[in-house]
């Protein structure tokens, strides 16, 4: 191997690996952290802890109330995902495999939420969530759910580059376009739904503006929420609100790390067959 080769690789790694210290860096000091005393901060603010106070996560659990916080993010989380991959995937399908008048304008429509900031909508929204009654319900996050421009813009990249012979074969053996879909090429589309059923995860259960504004003086707290009245509370314990804050991130961290090769996978397939 030549020198230069070698050279160019080990710059390569080493900008690499500088990359992931400084991102890993805020991880590890809130870690730290969560499992100081108070003193220990004082004293020690960016070093290890001179005792692990694991007992800080059973404190932060208990205060900032984090199991029924969890439960209210779980239940919005698991029925977000659950609304945008059945709906938007529909939308796809059809938007896709039909042909139709308006078919184009009406995709190019939908892409240009992907445009508009989420901070322009946000009055409209809340008024028209207001005019339905349903500030303070945990439905106000759900059903926003129903409409997500990038989950359509996957399916339809990934959906519009499958062979129609599939679909030829089962109309053949009498399958309606319901059967068709569900059974057939739902399946097809599976690196496309990981990928979305993850982001979608992440987006929902890390929100904090949206429960900020659209749960206002409920006791419908979610984890982020949580965490934030935890603060005002306890906002000298910074070891509690750190370890309540580490308790909060770790199940999408964890779903993150198990599923980051086909979350890669499934954008760059839909993009580039899009």
């Amino acid at each position: 191997m030549r020198a230069s080769a070698v050279i160019g690789k080990f710059f390569k790694y080493f900008i690499l690996i500088l990359f992931a210290l400084v991102f890993l860096y805020p991880v590890y000091l809130s870690l730290m952290t969560s499992l100081k005393t108070i003193n220990d901060i004082g004293n020690n603010p960016l070093g290890f802890p001179q005792s692990l106070q694991f007992i800080n996560y059973s404190i932060a659990v208990t205060k900032a109330k984090l199991l029924r916080a969890f439960l209210n993010s779980f239940v919005i989380t698991v029925a977000g995902v659950a609304c945008t991959v059945f709906f938007n995937s529909m939308t796809a399908y059809v938007l896709a495999r039909f042909t139709f008048k308006f078919n184009k304008l009406i995709y190019v429509y939908i892409l240009a939420g992907m445009m508009i900031p989420g901070i322009l909508y946000l009055t409209p929204r809340f008024l028209l969530m207001k005019d339905l009654h349903l500030l303070g319900n945990i439905l106000v996050l759900i059903l926003p759910c129903i409409a997500n421009p990038f989950a359509i813009f996957l399916y339809v990249g990934f959906l519009r580059a499958l062979p129609k012979e599939v679909e030829e074969a089962a109309v053949i053996d009498g399958c309606g376009s319901y059967k068709l879909f569900f059974r057939i090429l739902f399946p097809l589309v599976k690196p496309i739904t990981v990928t979305i059923v993850v982001l979608t995860s992440i987006g929902l259960w890390n929100d904090f503006f949206s429960p900020l504004i659209y749960l206002p003086g409920t006791q419908v707290n979610t984890v982020m929420l949580a965490c934030f009245n935890f603060l005002h509370s306890y906002a000298a314990n910074w070891n509690y609100f750190f370890a309540a804050l580490i308790l909060s991130i770790a199940p999408v961290l964890i779903l993150y790390i198990i599923l980051q090769k086909q979350v890669i996978k499934g954008i760059a397939e839909g993009a580039v067959k899009g």
